[in-house]
């Protein structure tokens, strides 16, 4: 087992690292923003005009050109009442009453169609359907539980922070493992049925709009005012409707590697910091980023960690050659800590943070190891070989993982030791 490598053993298989979206308030305002008979006028209005510009586009191709006509963009007729109802009562969802009323005019696209801003539209069996689990599993104690500080929406408090929610319902597909989706469970600026982006290149959802009635009447504003691009005849709106997920996720990290190895200049709405060669590094801007919720340091030197005092941090992970926690002490949100270092790190502030759950210390050295046994809310205790040849794990935990390099034996001894144990 290399320097790098984990086994993770799940002690409690029904237990699962906390999601941030969970200890989120709902929406104030609990009522769909949507308007069905519009959202239908709009629907239709939409694949109108954009026939038309179509056609006015592929009048002015050539005979050959023509040959590569794309195929006409059709919608699939719509189910039965009676079937339609069928499904949605069987899948307990309470879907936003716009996007059931244009599942009156139809049931999703035919193949290749893009009736929502380059997303293909789902018929309702498919909606109903719910997440694809085998695409957004739940996050799990092998998983680095310590990454899954997920991304705030913006604006922010309108999504849930969550890497995936059951209440995001995938309605349409981008074909490349993006999806739009209905989001039953907003956040508390939010509102029921607002539209997300989710999908594999996003840690959690990029707010769309509040509704399927603002997301088609932002299509229709997008052709009006001439924000639409042609591709080999297809027309398209995605970059004037939908945010890029990749350009929203690079604007919430600073990686100071990108600005000169400095966090000066920093945005307010940064979430995650990464800093590779923190040598240093001054961290006092960190107090002017509300919604820094994840934090990378890697160096030599010691940091003075204070500022992180004052940013929601949830995840942090420190790896200098000393490092001195003592200045995390009471920190409110921090629910995983990573910590490396060569000179013994002192663990006693470690009591006194109320939402620890995830420990990673195999990369430390430590000066008492005993400190752990008396952390209540610990879940989750990642250690060497050697420091698990020494430490009392508390008798709760929900996963313990080895870390670093072990033989074929040591390995299987350590995980007999635990499995008599599991629960």
């Amino acid at each position: 087992m290399s320097q790098t490598e984990r086994v993770v053993l799940v002690l409690d298989p029904e237990s699962r690292p906390g999601d941030p979206g969970d200890a989120q308030d709902g929406p104030v305002d609990s009522t769909p923003a949507g308007d069905p008979a519009e959202a239908v006028r709009l629907l239709h209005e939409f694949r109108r005009r954009r026939a038309e510009l179509v056609e006015a586009e592929l009048a002015g191709w050539t005979d050959d050109e023509r040959e590569d006509e794309p195929a006409a963009d059709e919608l699939v007729e719509p189910l039965d009442p009676a079937e339609r109802a069928r499904l949605v009562a069987a899948s307990g969802l309470a879907l936003p009453p716009d996007l059931l009323a244009l599942y009156g005019e139809a049931d999703g696209d035919a193949a290749d169609g893009d009736s929502f801003a380059g997303h293909e539209w789902f018929g309702l069996a498919g909606t109903v359907a719910g997440p694809m689990s085998w695409l957004w599993p739940e996050v799990g104690w092998g998983d680095d539980p310590w990454w899954s500080a997920a991304f705030d929406a913006d604006p922010a408090g309108t999504v849930r922070r969550s890497r995936m929610r059951h209440g995001w319902i995938p309605f349409a597909t981008s074909g490349g493992g993006d999806f739009l989706a209905v989001d039953l469970e907003p956040g508390p600026t939010g509102r029921v049925g607002q539209v997300i982006s989710i999908g594999i290149h996003v840690h959690g959802a990029v707010y769309v709009a509040d509704s399927v009635t603002a997301l088609l009447r932002r299509q229709v504003a997008a052709l009006d005012g001439g924000e639409y691009e042609f591709d080999n005849g297809y027309l398209s709106v995605v970059e004037a409707v939908v945010p890029d997920q990749n350009e929203f996720v690079e604007a919430q990290v600073w990686d100071d590697d990108d600005h000169g190895g400095s966090l000066h200049g920093m945005p307010a709405h940064v979430q995650c910091l990464r800093s590779r060669q923190a040598d240093g590094l001054d961290l006092e801007p960190v107090r002017g980023a509300p919604r820094l919720h994840e934090a990378i340091l890697i160096g030599h030197d010691t940091l003075d960690l204070g500022p992180l005092r004052a940013a929601p941090l949830e995840a942090l992970h420190v790896r200098l050659d000393a490092v001195q926690v003592a200045p995390l002490a009471g920190h409110p949100t921090l629910r995983a800590l990573t910590l490396g270092s060569r000179s013994p790190v002192d663990l006693g502030v470690l009591r006194t943070l109320p939402r620890l759950e995830c420990l990673d210390l195999s990369g430390a050295a430590v000066a008492d190891l005993d400190v752990v046994s008396g952390l209540d809310g610990l879940r989750l205790l990642a250690l060497s070989h050697e420091q698990w040849q020494v430490c009392r794990p508390p008798t709760w935990l929900a996963a313990v993982a080895l870390v670093g390099p072990a033989t074929p034996d040591e390995r299987d001894a350590w995980a007999a030791r635990f499995q008599a144990a599991a629960r």
